[in-house]
């Protein structure tokens, strides 16, 4: 532990015993409960992972003046205001970079209205519960999910989103690589190996569900199409694969892609493609 944690704990403890002290000196029952749920305790912890040492004796110097809980508060909120305003969070390891207002039709026939997003890590379907993020637990009972407009189904133990709806559904998969912190092992190496910053580790400790991801992992958002036919998932990701799901149509598929330009990678253009190709007629 450094110089500047150990400094910060040793404060805290100073000024749970200067709250005791003011009990004992008389102060009203009001004023002691201001004290405590003013956020030093919270901000302390917070800001002992974060600070050096200058930082911890700034504090340490202001409580010895009597004037901690005033600067506390002033620094945390700045803070705070600080990281909404200059700081904001990408959600890279999400579907949409905010959770959106959205509708979770059940097989039941129920339907619920939740703030939701679509974790690519877990390859979960997430709602917002009060700043607590937590997934669909049955997913097979779902029949729909709707999201911004986009429509959403679960297959196989995640959700796919909707991008054609036809007799052979246009199906977009949300995949993910993520490279883990490295730590390291000498001679100039890294190992991303450790137990404590582990993929593993991230979700089971339910890091993977927060807006932010630890500092170390960056991920890298990935996609695949697929196209349902009679109930099996066929890959749908170039011409040669598409046209095994219309080979009546090869040279009108062959003609769009090159007159069009169409570029498999963007979305908006294999829409465009099935739907034309659905609609085209020998």
């Amino acid at each position: 532990m450094n110089n500047g944690v150990t400094t910060l704990i040793n404060l805290n403890e100073r000024m749970n015993t200067k709250i005791d002290r003011l009990c004992r000196h008389g102060r009203t029952s009001s004023e002691t409960n201001f004290l405590e749920n003013s956020g030093v305790t919270v901000f302390l912890e917070w800001l002992s992972k974060r600070s050096k040492g200058h930082v911890a004796l700034l504090l340490k110097r202001l409580l010895w003046r009597g004037k901690a809980i005033i600067f506390l508060l002033f620094v945390f909120a700045k803070s705070v205001s600080a990281q909404k305003v200059n700081e904001p969070v990408k959600l890279t390891h999400y579907v949409f970079n905010k959770f959106s207002p959205g509708t979770v039709k059940m097989k039941s026939g129920e339907s619920y209205n939740q703030a939701l997003n679509y974790n690519i890590l877990t390859n979960e379907m997430i709602f917002d519960n009060r700043g607590i993020y937590l997934a669909i637990a049955s997913p097979e009972k779902v029949d729909t999910v709707y999201i911004n407009d986009r429509k959403f189904i679960p297959l196989n133990n995640k959700f796919y989103e909707v991008l054609v709806n036809s007799k052979m559904p246009l199906l977009l998969e949300f995949t993910s690589a993520i490279n883990e912190p490295g730590t390291s092992i000498g001679f100039g190496g890294t190992s991303n190996t450790t137990a404590a910053t582990s993929f593993k580790y991230l979700v089971n400790s339910g890091g993977a569900y927060e807006l932010k991801l630890p500092d170390g992992f960056k991920v890298m958002p990935g996609f695949s199409y697929w196209v349902m036919k009679e109930g099996k998932l066929e890959k749908a990701g170039n011409a040669k694969q598409l046209i095994k799901f219309f080979p009546d149509k090869k040279d009108f598929i062959n003609d769009f892609i090159k007159k069009n330009n169409t570029n498999f990678s963007r979305r908006e253009d294999i829409i465009e493609l099935v739907k034309q190709t659905e609609q085209y007629i020998l």
